[in-house]
């Protein structure tokens, strides 16, 4: 999870990298509908331009054959 450089704590959301295609577009039906420590969670999917937002990371990381990565 991607941490805040200047505080050290975690900036409120994650990654997830699905083997599969199906089963990344499957996830994105929980936006909004599932909370998570008493917060919402949303739900879409990773662009090749996460490499160049302030995320802490890169679109490298989410390099995969048929797979599809989230962020939550």
């Amino acid at each position: 999870m991607p941490l805040d450089l200047e505080t050290g704590h975690c900036k409120g959301f994650g990654f997830v990298q699905f083997a599969k295609l199906e089963d990344a577009k499957a996830a994105q039906s929980l936006n909004g509908k599932v909370e998570i420590a008493g917060r919402t969670i949303k739900v879409s999917s990773v662009t090749e331009h996460v490499g160049t937002q302030d995320t802490g990371a890169k679109s490298a990381d989410f390099d995969d054959d048929d797979g599809g990565g989230l962020v939550s």
